[in-house]
């Protein structure tokens, strides 16, 4: 396995683990960590996507990885409940074009 994935990886599962458990018990917490497992997703891809090709499935990717942040930014707050479900649509109809490219 790559260096760069590994250290991605002991940054990412505390954090997320972290998040998951800020949801519960730590609520004041949990709205400055919920997005930011998927700002590293994003970060990652980007960091990726510089060491291969940057082609019309990355741009989908880092599209889709966006949306679902709007969706989970929009989430965090009760009344912007619609547009996130529909940020995380639009995300996931991406992800499942990327299978078709």
């Amino acid at each position: 396995m790559d260096t760069s994935f590994n250290v991605f990886l002991v940054i990412f599962i505390p954090i997320s683990l972290f998040a998951s458990y800020c949801s519960s018990f730590q609520k004041k917490w949990f709205f400055f960590l919920k997005p930011v497992p998927l700002l590293l997703l994003i970060g990652f891809t980007i960091f990726y996507s510089l060491t291969t090709r940057f082609d019309l499935p990355m741009i989908f990717l880092l599209t889709s990885l966006g949306l679902c942040l709007t969706g989970d930014l929009f989430l965090l707050f009760d009344r912007y409940f619609v547009p996130g479900v529909a940020a995380f649509l639009a995300g996931h109809i991406l992800y499942t074009v990327i299978f078709f490219l």
